[in-house]
């Protein structure tokens, strides 16, 4: 997440040039990555419970709380095909952005570990993107 931060700091300097929209769009961005990258990290080292034996000895994640990571991979699935769906109905189609991180998320999704938790913030963009696309078609 530092080297989104360090962009985010970079094109502040660059903002000032920006007409207002551009800036706008920055800041979402920047808010997206923010929000988005600590529910990851939170979910990550607090939530799943990584084995620190593993991490340390090994340098390999693996979790304690599998079960909880499975769980979650199958409701965030279902929350991105839910909002792909809204998408198709709203807006006739599905945009490309929703249906990259979608297809991310199902070819990550049988690895280990750390492809898993990949799976999981994919779906996550998924779903944000999806949920974004319907907002901004509205207004």
């Amino acid at each position: 997440m530092v080297p989104i931060a360090v962009d985010y700091a970079e094109s502040l300097n660059t903002a000032k040039n920006l007409d207002p929209a551009d800036r706008v769009s920055l800041q979402l961005a920047a808010g997206v990555a923010s929000y988005l990258g600590s529910a990851y990290l939170l979910d990550k080292w607090y939530g799943l419970s990584p084995d620190p034996v593993q991490l340390l000895k090994n340098n390999v994640l693996t979790f304690t709380n599998e079960r909880a990571l499975s769980f979650q991979l199958d409701a965030a699935k279902q929350n991105a095909l839910i909002a792909a769906a809204e998408c198709k109905t709203k807006l006739g189609f599905i945009p490309d952005e929703v249906a990259y991180e979608f297809q991310g998320a199902n070819g990550s999704r049988e690895g280990d570990d750390k492809d898993k938790l990949n799976s999981l913030l994919d779906y996550w963009h998924a779903t944000f993107f999806a949920h974004l696309a319907v907002q901004l078609a509205a207004h």
